[in-house]
């Protein structure tokens, strides 16, 4: 394996193997407590501060971290990929003299982190049979759990989990008490297909819940967002209503206004016109009487002329003629200035 490799290559593995009741390492075996993998952010809780370790890196550095983690608790096998793809470099600017020195210390450092995300998962399905009444005396393993770490151990996501997984061995249980003596229930195919089943019913739950818990949320967000948008319609309808409303008001008072102004407008032109027609009497009646007071100017010329009787026929003749013009002048001059008027 690629973590026996690289982590404590010089450590007695083999023989711890064999002190687990294992014949090699190729053997097939089955954990109950491994029927259903503890959720990630069940098993993040312990050893938190792993994910923070290459903080201040680059952010392709941490990002890869927090992918390598996450694979981890998912139950990621590092045999089936490359070393590229597993290990990167986050190492500070070291002079060629020490490289490979740091190189191998940095290695194992990411080896050895990786083996504690590996261990959260097994520390917490220990825990929850850690945690059952022994039965017949109704005590349990260990208690230091809870008292230690209460917001682990008492966390409802470890409560959840700690049922689902309960559920799942007896299920197993009941399923392998019912197959042939002959057959291994241990065998890889029925190991395989039970870890399968279980593992798939756990993610398409959790699939299920998610989905439907965004559909509920995507749903509320988007009837708020279509209550919101209502609202801003209808008050802007209502003050379109309010403007137009305000607008039609102030065209018929302008209308009104304009209305009462070409009345005053026509009274006054109509009281200009009666003023022209007075006067234009008055001019009449003015050339009347001066036609009167000429007429009356040549009767008083000629009573004047009779009675002195001191000029002849043609000198009256003449003096009467420049009369007539004189009062034909006086009517032109008149008549020119009232045609003017």
């Amino acid at each position: 394996m690629q973590m026996m490799s690289f982590y404590a290559p010089k450590n007695p593995i083999k023989g711890a193997y064999f002190m687990a009741h294992f014949n090699g390492t190729d053997e097939p075996y089955i954990f109950e407590r491994d029927l259903v993998p503890p959720p990630p952010e069940l098993q993040a809780m312990l050893f938190g501060w792993i994910e923070q370790v290459f903080d201040g890196h680059d952010d392709s550095v941490v990002e890869a971290w927090h992918k390598n983690c996450m694979e981890e608790m998912t139950g990621y096998d590092p045999d089936k990929v490359r070393e590229d793809d597993v290990f990167f470099e986050a190492k500070p600017d070291i002079p060629a003299a020490q490289s490979g020195l740091e190189q191998s210390a940095h290695t194992d450092k990411v080896a050895f982190l990786k083996l504690m995300v590996r261990m959260r998962r097994v520390i917490i399905q220990d825990a929850v049979l850690c945690l059952q009444p022994v039965p017949g005396t109704g005590r349990t393993l260990s208690k230091s759990l809870i008292e230690k770490l209460p917001e682990i151990f008492q966390s409802q996501l470890f409560l959840d989990y700690s049922k689902e997984l309960l559920q799942a061995i007896e299920q197993y249980r009941e399923t392998s008490g019912a197959i042939a003596a002959g057959i291994r229930v241990d065998s890889a195919d029925i190991i395989e297909a039970i870890n399968r089943s279980a593992s798939q019913q756990t993610v398409l739950n959790r699939t299920l819940a998610a989905m439907e818990a965004k559909y509920q949320q995507q749903l509320q967000q988007q009837h708020e967002r279509h209550t919101q948008a209502m609202g801003v319609q209808m008050s802007q309808y209502a003050q379109l209503v309010k403007e137009f409303k305000e607008m039609r008001n102030r065209c018929l008072s302008s209308i009104l206004s304009n209305l009462a102004s070409i009345t005053r407008l026509l009274s006054t032109l109509t009281s200009i016109l009666n003023l022209l027609s007075t006067l234009a009497s008055i001019l009449n009646l003015l050339s009347t009487l001066a036609s009167i007071l000429n007429l009356l100017n040549i009767l008083s010329i000629l009573n004047i002329l009779s009675i002195f009787n001191i000029l002849n026929i043609p000198i009256s003749i003449l003096n009467l003629f420049t009369i007539m013009l004189h009062i034909n002048n006086s009517n032109n001059r008149h008549n020119k200035r009232h045609s003017i008027i």
